[in-house]
Protein backbone atom coordinates (compact mmCIF):
# COMPACT_ATOMS: atom_id res chain seq x y z
CA UNK A 1 0.00 0.00 0.00
CA UNK A 2 0.83 3.71 -0.79
CA UNK A 3 1.02 6.52 1.71
CA UNK A 4 -1.45 8.45 1.28
CA UNK A 5 -0.59 12.10 -0.11
CA UNK A 6 -2.37 15.19 1.33
CA UNK A 7 -3.96 17.53 -1.14
CA UNK A 8 -2.33 20.54 -2.02
CA UNK A 9 -4.93 22.60 -2.29
CA UNK A 10 -5.70 24.61 0.61
CA UNK A 11 -9.16 25.03 1.76
CA UNK A 12 -10.70 28.11 3.82
CA UNK A 13 -14.32 27.03 3.83
CA UNK A 14 -16.85 26.16 1.45
CA UNK A 15 -17.77 30.13 0.30
CA UNK A 16 -13.75 30.86 -0.19
CA UNK A 17 -11.94 29.60 -3.03
CA UNK A 18 -7.65 29.50 -2.57
CA UNK A 19 -7.79 31.62 -5.64
CA UNK A 20 -9.47 34.19 -3.43
CA UNK A 21 -7.71 33.49 -0.41
CA UNK A 22 -4.30 35.42 -2.02
CA UNK A 23 -6.87 38.68 -2.10
CA UNK A 24 -7.58 39.01 1.30
CA UNK A 25 -6.16 41.31 3.92
CA UNK A 26 -3.34 39.89 6.19
CA UNK A 27 -5.34 40.34 9.14
CA UNK A 28 -8.19 37.54 7.92
CA UNK A 29 -5.37 34.97 8.57
CA UNK A 30 -4.82 36.20 12.35
CA UNK A 31 -5.55 34.90 15.51
CA UNK A 32 -8.48 36.60 17.35
CA UNK A 33 -6.36 36.74 20.68
CA UNK A 34 -4.14 38.90 18.53
CA UNK A 35 -6.60 41.17 17.21
CA UNK A 36 -8.11 41.26 20.67
CA UNK A 37 -4.53 42.31 22.13
CA UNK A 38 -3.74 44.61 19.58
CA UNK A 39 -7.02 46.37 20.24
CA UNK A 40 -6.76 46.53 23.89
CA UNK A 41 -2.69 47.89 23.53
CA UNK A 42 -3.98 50.59 21.17
CA UNK A 43 -6.33 51.74 23.61
CA UNK A 44 -4.96 51.14 26.70
CA UNK A 45 -3.28 54.58 26.92
CA UNK A 46 -6.73 56.46 27.02
CA UNK A 47 -8.45 54.01 29.31
CA UNK A 48 -7.99 56.80 32.30
CA UNK A 49 -9.42 59.74 30.30
CA UNK A 50 -12.45 57.05 29.15
CA UNK A 51 -13.37 55.95 32.93
CA UNK A 52 -12.85 59.57 34.18
CA UNK A 53 -15.31 60.61 31.58
CA UNK A 54 -18.44 58.33 32.28
CA UNK A 55 -17.87 58.43 36.19
CA UNK A 56 -18.47 62.52 35.18
CA UNK A 57 -21.18 61.83 33.46
CA UNK A 58 -22.75 59.00 35.52
CA UNK A 59 -22.30 61.61 39.11
CA UNK A 60 -24.30 64.34 36.80
CA UNK A 61 -26.98 61.66 36.98
CA UNK A 62 -26.53 61.21 40.76
CA UNK A 63 -26.97 64.76 41.29
CA UNK A 64 -29.93 65.00 38.80
CA UNK A 65 -31.15 61.78 41.30
CA UNK A 66 -30.90 63.79 44.29
CA UNK A 67 -32.84 66.62 42.98
CA UNK A 68 -35.78 64.55 41.99
CA UNK A 69 -36.17 62.23 45.15
CA UNK A 70 -39.33 63.93 45.63
CA UNK A 71 -41.08 62.78 42.68
CA UNK A 72 -38.46 59.45 42.17
CA UNK A 73 -39.07 58.01 45.18
CA UNK A 74 -39.91 54.72 43.00
CA UNK A 75 -36.39 54.71 41.40
CA UNK A 76 -33.38 53.81 42.44
CA UNK A 77 -29.60 54.05 41.70
CA UNK A 78 -26.87 52.26 42.19
CA UNK A 79 -25.01 52.38 46.01
CA UNK A 80 -21.60 53.94 46.11
CA UNK A 81 -19.32 52.32 48.44
CA UNK A 82 -16.70 54.40 50.03
CA UNK A 83 -16.61 56.69 47.54
CA UNK A 84 -15.67 54.59 44.48
CA UNK A 85 -17.51 54.87 41.44
CA UNK A 86 -17.85 52.02 38.89
CA UNK A 87 -16.51 52.26 36.12
CA UNK A 88 -20.60 52.82 34.11
CA UNK A 89 -20.09 50.76 31.01
CA UNK A 90 -24.20 51.14 31.73
CA UNK A 91 -25.90 52.91 34.50
CA UNK A 92 -28.18 50.59 35.96
CA UNK A 93 -31.79 52.19 37.32
CA UNK A 94 -33.81 50.30 39.59
CA UNK A 95 -38.07 50.89 38.61
CA UNK A 96 -40.58 49.24 39.38
CA UNK A 97 -41.52 47.55 35.67
CA UNK A 98 -39.26 47.20 33.48
CA UNK A 99 -41.58 47.99 30.45
CA UNK A 100 -44.12 50.30 31.52
CA UNK A 101 -40.92 52.35 32.79
CA UNK A 102 -39.18 52.12 29.04
CA UNK A 103 -42.59 52.91 27.49
CA UNK A 104 -42.81 56.24 29.79
CA UNK A 105 -39.29 57.14 28.83
CA UNK A 106 -39.78 56.80 25.27
CA UNK A 107 -42.88 58.76 25.01
CA UNK A 108 -40.86 61.58 26.35
CA UNK A 109 -38.24 60.42 23.69
CA UNK A 110 -35.67 58.67 25.62
CA UNK A 111 -34.39 55.56 24.48
CA UNK A 112 -33.61 52.98 27.45
CA UNK A 113 -32.97 49.06 27.86
CA UNK A 114 -33.08 46.31 29.72
CA UNK A 115 -30.01 43.61 29.95
CA UNK A 116 -29.73 40.83 27.17
CA UNK A 117 -28.36 38.73 29.26
CA UNK A 118 -29.54 34.74 29.89
CA UNK A 119 -31.16 34.40 33.00
CA UNK A 120 -28.67 30.64 33.19
CA UNK A 121 -29.63 29.81 36.31
CA UNK A 122 -33.64 29.40 35.69
CA UNK A 123 -32.68 27.57 32.35
CA UNK A 124 -30.92 25.12 35.11
CA UNK A 125 -33.82 24.71 37.38
CA UNK A 126 -32.62 27.74 39.88
CA UNK A 127 -34.04 30.56 40.92
CA UNK A 128 -31.42 33.20 41.46
CA UNK A 129 -33.31 36.35 42.60
CA UNK A 130 -30.51 39.06 41.49
CA UNK A 131 -30.52 37.42 38.39
CA UNK A 132 -34.60 37.25 38.02
CA UNK A 133 -34.75 41.14 39.08
CA UNK A 134 -32.39 42.40 36.68
CA UNK A 135 -34.61 41.46 33.67
CA UNK A 136 -37.47 42.67 35.38
CA UNK A 137 -36.76 45.91 37.57
CA UNK A 138 -33.78 46.84 35.83
CA UNK A 139 -33.38 49.19 32.92
CA UNK A 140 -29.92 50.97 31.68
CA UNK A 141 -30.11 54.75 31.22
CA UNK A 142 -27.72 56.63 28.58
CA UNK A 143 -24.88 58.01 29.65
CA UNK A 144 -23.83 60.99 27.10
CA UNK A 145 -21.52 63.57 27.42
CA UNK A 146 -23.55 65.75 25.75
CA UNK A 147 -26.59 65.68 28.67
CA UNK A 148 -26.59 68.09 31.44
CA UNK A 149 -28.26 67.51 34.75
CA UNK A 150 -31.04 69.30 33.42
CA UNK A 151 -31.22 66.76 31.09
CA UNK A 152 -31.33 63.79 33.83
CA UNK A 153 -33.88 65.48 35.87
CA UNK A 154 -35.92 65.47 32.92
CA UNK A 155 -35.36 61.79 32.23
CA UNK A 156 -36.09 60.90 35.49
CA UNK A 157 -39.13 62.83 35.83
CA UNK A 158 -41.12 60.47 33.92
CA UNK A 159 -39.75 57.68 35.88
CA UNK A 160 -41.56 59.20 39.09
CA UNK A 161 -44.69 58.73 40.82
CA UNK A 162 -45.85 62.52 39.63
CA UNK A 163 -49.38 63.35 38.80
CA UNK A 164 -50.37 62.48 34.97
CA UNK A 165 -50.80 66.51 34.57
CA UNK A 166 -46.93 67.16 36.20
CA UNK A 167 -45.17 63.89 34.24
CA UNK A 168 -45.58 65.45 31.27
CA UNK A 169 -43.88 68.72 31.96
CA UNK A 170 -40.09 68.67 31.22
CA UNK A 171 -37.81 70.99 32.96
CA UNK A 172 -36.54 74.58 30.78
CA UNK A 173 -33.26 73.40 28.92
Amino acid sequence: MGAVQKSQTTSLGPSISVDWATRLPDYYFEDISDLQLKTIVSNLAGLDQLLDARRSFAKKLFDAFEDSKSYCDNVSLPAIVNDRLPTYWQFPAGVDHTNSAQERLFDHGIETGITNLPDLANLCGVDLQNARQLKSRYIFLPLHRHLQIVDYKNMLRPLGRAPKSQEAMLLPP
